[in-house]
């Protein structure tokens, strides 16, 4: 952008006087990833279905992760990190595999979370 104005100089001659603002970007920088809607919200033990996601701010860079945790322990028990399937990748949506528990003698329900991960920015745990 050029600023630009007209003044009467000592003479009396109107002079013209100017200066060119920095470089003005029109990209916003991307913001923390976001999962805002995902099918199915459960899975069997063995894994191997499609995770189905809808969301904000996925990045080329982008991870799906899966991980275990217990009550009172401060590190997750497990943590599967997945690639998401590039044929059916976009900023907003994502189909990544499920991976399989890591206990595959485990009986009953459990409780897993998953996050996404673009380089340092990490979205909110969601149950699955």
């Amino acid at each position: 952008m050029v600023f630009r104005t007209v003044v009467e100089n000592r003479e009396g001659q109107p002079e013209t006087l100017q200066v060119v603002s920095d470089v003005i970007n029109c990209t916003q920088l991307p913001g923390t990833p976001e999962i805002l809607k995902m099918s199915p919200d459960d899975s069997p033990i063995e894994g191997g279905g499609e995770l189905w996601m809808i969301g904000k701010n996925f990045l080329k860079d982008t991870r799906v992760c899966f991980s275990y945790s217990i009550d009172g322990k401060e590190e997750p028990l497990w943590i599967k990190i997945v690639e998401p399937r590039q044929d059916f990748f976009h900023q907003s949506h994502m189909i990544a595999e499920i991976p399989p528990f890591f206990d595959p003698n485990f009986c009953g329900d459990v409780e897993i979370s998953v996050f996404i991960k673009c380089g340092e920015k990490v979205s909110d745990l969601v149950p699955f």
